[in-house]
């Protein structure tokens, strides 16, 4: 693809596929194949930055590192995990991506009670129209953590997911993150912008 759009897909296939290749219960993602006339043709984007971060998540990483074009190729020297809330970049870096790094660090505690219990359920979905959801439950509660791999706007309906919600409308639906995504009015679906993401915890 083009420098103005990038092929996030394929990011979501790396986390699996170093878990399959190691004996370590701890994967990290590293962003990386992304230097000038590789990966990326220019800076991601805050949105693009979050649609990484959480294919990550979504597909087994507990860790991130990130390399940016500007930058030498090399690991971040503050890695921190998941669970210590913060997700790291390396400076310098756009005010946009530091904007959404923090957007997302600001959640973690949302979202940490299901990514990381050991008594949640797990599956993971793509659905047809290319958005990429991680989904926790822990009792009647279930973290949907969701994000859009298209260049334009997409919706996903609850029945997609096989998820009912206790409640009419939005009641049973709370929503955790917002990047570019949110719940439909009748409380039956998400809706994601362009690289939108998004976190929601329904009660079901």
């Amino acid at each position: 693809m083009g420098g103005k759009e990038q092929k996030l897909s394929g990011l979501s296939r790396r986390p699996l596929g170093m878990r399959r290749q190691s004996r370590l219960p701890v994967v990290w993602l590293l962003i990386a194949d992304i230097l000038v006339g590789r990966y990326w043709k220019r800076e991601p984007t805050g949105k693009e930055f979050v649609v990484q971060s959480i294919l990550g998540i979504n597909h087994g990483s507990i860790g991130l590192s990130y390399l940016f074009p500007s930058t030498a190729p090399f690991f971040c020297p503050k890695l921190t995990f998941l669970h210590q809330g913060v997700v790291p970049w390396d400076d310098p870096t756009t005010p946009d991506i530091k904007s959404s790094a923090s957007l997302l660090a600001l959640a973690l505690p949302k979202l940490n009670p299901f990514i990381l219990n050991p008594n949640a359920t797990f599956r993971q979905f793509t659905s047809g129209n290319r958005i990429d959801v991680g989904l926790w439950t822990v009792g009647s509660e279930t973290l949907v953590l969701a994000t859009n791999m298209n260049y334009a706007k997409v919706t996903v309906s609850l029945v997609d997911l096989s998820i009912s919600v206790n409640g009419s409308g939005t009641a049973g639906i709370t929503q955790v993150f917002d990047s570019g995504a949110n719940m439909s009015s009748d409380g039956k679906g998400f809706t994601f912008e362009s690289v939108g993401s998004g976190a929601f915890v329904v009660t079901t």
